[in-house]
C-alpha cells in the first residue's frame, strides 16, 4: 500500500497488478519483490496485520506480556482459568481501541504520530458510535432484562453473547444505563465473570475458574460493605 501511494504521489502510473501476491509468485519474483528493504517491511507489515486481525498477535503491553508469560510458566493452572490467553490478550486490545477511551490515544497517533494514517482515530470513533447504538439498543423493546439478551418480535429471548465484538459494546451500555437511571448496577458476583466474558469475547471454563472469579468477586462485595459499615460505626 505504501509503495502504491508513493506513486500516485509522484504522479506516476500504477498497475494494480504489479502488486497482486498472486501474480507474484506466479512469476517467480517473489524474492526478487520481497527480497528488498522495502519487500521485507511490506511483509512483516503484512503478516503483522493478519496477526492482529486473528487475535494472536504478540502483546506489547506488560499486561499482555504478563498473562502470556503466566500461561508459558503454568500451563496447567491457568489453563484452568483462560484456555486462550493470548486470544484474550489481543480481545481486551481491541475492545480498549474500539472505545471512546481511545480517542485521545488515537488521535494522538493518527494526528501527531503519523500525520497520514487516520486507522487510530477511526477505530475510536467507530467504537465511540457502536457503544452509543448498543446503548439505544438497550433502551429499546428488542433488548431482553438481561445484558446480553435480545428479544424477538414473539416475546422469546436470544444469547447475544457470542457475537463479539458487540458483546462488550452490550455490556458496557447496560451499565451505563443503570447509572442514567439510578439502576444497581452490580446485581451480583456474577457481574465480574459476566463482564470479563463479554471484554474477553471468551467463555471460561466451567468448574474452578469460574468458582474462583465468583468468589473473588464475592469477596471484593464482602470487604466493601464491611468498610461502609465500618466507616457509618465509627
Amino acid at each position: 500500500m505504501k509503495c502504491i501511494l508513493k506513486k500516485v504521489r509522484a504522479g506516476e502510473s500504477v498497475n494494480i497488478d504489479e502488486f497482486n501476491l498472486s501474480n507474484i509468485i506466479k512469476e517467480g519474483k517473489f524474492n526478487t519483490v520481497f527480497g528488498t528493504k522495502g519487500g521485507k517491511e511490506a511483509l512483516n507489515t503484512a503478516i503483522d496485520e493478519a496477526l492482529y486481525f486473528t487475535y494472536q498477535r504478540s502483546p506489547t503491553g506488560p499486561a499482555g506480556k504478563g498473562l502470556i508469560g503466566l500461561a508459558n510458566s503454568v500451563p496447567f493452572v491457568t489453563s484452568s482459568f483462560i484456555p486462550f490467553p493470548r486470544f484474550i490478550a489481543n480481545a481486551l486490545r481491541f475492545t480498549y481501541e474500539y472505545s471512546p477511551i481511545y480517542l485521545v490515544e488515537g488521535t494522538f497517533k493518527s494526528l501527531v504520530k503519523d500525520s497520514n494514517n487516520y486507522e487510530e482515530m477511526s477505530k475510536a470513533l467507530i467504537g465511540t458510535a457502536g457503544l452509543y447504538g448498543a446503548m439505544a439498543f438497550r433502551d429499546s423493546e428488542n433488548a431482553g432484562e438481561k445484558w446480553y439478551e435480545g428479544r424477538r418480535d414473539d416475546g422469546t429471548t436470544y444469547d447475544m453473547r457470542p457475537f463479539f465484538p458487540a458483546a462488550p459494546f452490550l455490556w458496557a451500555a447496560d451499565i451505563i444505563n443503570r447509572v442514567k437511571n439510578d439502576d444497581p448496577v452490580i446485581g451480583d458476583t456474577s457481574f465480574w465473570t459476566e463482564g470479563l466474558q463479554a471484554l474477553s469475547g471468551t467463555q471460561f471454563r466451567a468448574g474452578f475458574g469460574l468458582y474462583a472469579l465468583d468468589k473473588a468477586g464475592q469477596t471484593w462485595l464482602v470487604q466493601k460493605t464491611v468498610q461502609k459499615h465500618y466507616k457509618n460505626w465509627y
